[in-house]
């Protein structure tokens, strides 16, 4: 989901910012229920437009637009990060981290030319997340469906990048080192 906000995210001091991350994790459960990661990505054009793919125990999470650009603003609110790399928001431990490390060298060598490869790094990411006993495939033939190949892949990649060694896995760390 596309969210517009402002160019330059409003910052709060220490004490505010620690205020609002003991509340993000019930004050986000009331916007998406259900939600354990969030996955933001900005544009790559530069503009205020981030996109944000929300995953739960369950599967992927809707939610309206609306409520996406209010998430968006808590996540904000309640951490000081670089919001033009990509963050990940994780429930278990209330914690955002910076995803630029590794997926975006995998993205841009597998970009299809019908697919965004920022659905391919937030596919990647979802995955990653999955839970063990997670019944992927609907999500995956969902994907495949509306011609998100990349998403597809980058999925599919993710899951396959939760075993300890994978080549893909390899080589984004790799490039992350040098």
């Amino acid at each position: 989901m596309n969210v517009q906000t402002t160019p330059h995210p409003r910052r709060s001091s220490a004490a505010s910012r620690r205020h609002h991350r003991t509340y993000l994790p019930w004050r986000l459960e009331s916007l998406a229920p259900g939600v354990t990661t969030i996955a933001v990505a900005p544009d790559t054009a530069g503009d205020a437009v981030h996109t944000l793919a929300l995953h739960g125990t369950d599967g992927p999470i809707t939610v309206s637009v609306e409520h996406g650009a209010h998430i968006l603003n808590l996540l904000q609110l309640a951490f000081a990060a670089d919001w033009t790399h990509t963050q990940t928001w994780q429930r278990g431990d209330n914690t955002l981290t910076d995803e630029d490390a590794g997926p975006l060298e995998v993205a841009k060598a597998r970009t299809v030319a019908s697919s965004n490869p920022r659905m391919f790094k937030l596919a990647f990411l979802a995955a990653r997340h999955a839970g063990p006993g997670e019944d992927t495939e609907p999500y995956v033939r969902q994907l495949i469906a509306q011609g998100d190949h990349a998403a597809a892949a980058g999925y599919l990649e993710g899951l396959a990048s939760r075993r300890a060694d994978t080549p893909v896995l390899r080589a984004c760390q790799m490039r992350a080192a040098a």
